[in-house]
């Protein structure tokens, strides 16, 4: 699987996990770049994941580390989180937290994972008014999917180093969770 650190590509990448699970990565709603500007390519690129997104079972919401969640944001918010009501699917993800922390630091990492997780939940809070359930169950992780920029083939060779940089494993267990609390149990 291929690591890119881009926030936006021009295509809808589906990967078919065991027949079981279908993950759709798609364009994404916000960061896309001009290109030569076509702002009814971006439109397309915004239409064709709102289509997926509204049909989900989980939402892995990707946030940028530095400004996670903008003013520009907050009508597709609302159509997300209210018109589709899709905030207790969703989970959110802090993507290349080691952009922002000392991930080979637990430390630097907790102290700078709180003051983020805090900004996004007041950011959704002034954006789509949070009601005190909804504040209470957000889940929200902070990973670094290739840290370092070292790539696949580096981190397929130390998986553990990758696992404890990385922080997946709050990922997963995150995932665990949703879909076990969705499924009843």
């Amino acid at each position: 699987m291929k690591i890119d650190h881009k926030e936006s590509s021009d295509e809808v990448k589906i990967y078919n996990i065991d027949n079981e699970i279908e993950l759709v990565d798609t364009l994404g709603l916000f960061g896309f770049e001009k290109k030569e500007h076509d702002n009814g390519k971006i439109e397309r690129y915004k239409d064709i994941t709102k289509k997926y997104v509204s049909e989900a079972h989980l939402i892995l919401y990707a946030l940028n580390p530095s400004n996670p969640i903008k003013e520009s944001h907050k009508d597709d918010l609302n159509w997300l989180f209210r018109t589709l009501n899709l905030l207790s699917r969703t989970i959110f993800v802090i993507s290349r937290f080691d952009e922002e922390a000392d991930i080979e630091d637990e430390e630097d990492y907790n102290k700078r994972f709180k003051i983020k997780k805090e900004n996004i939940q007041n950011r959704l809070n002034e954006l789509i008014s949070l009601s005190e359930e909804e504040k209470e169950s957000l889940i929200i992780v902070a990973v670094a999917a290739n840290p370092f920029d070292l790539g696949v083939e580096h981190w397929l060779k130390y998986q553990e180093e990758f696992q404890k940089l990385s922080h997946i494993k709050a990922l997963q267990d995150a995932t665990q969770k949703k879909l076990k609390k969705m499924a009843g149990n």
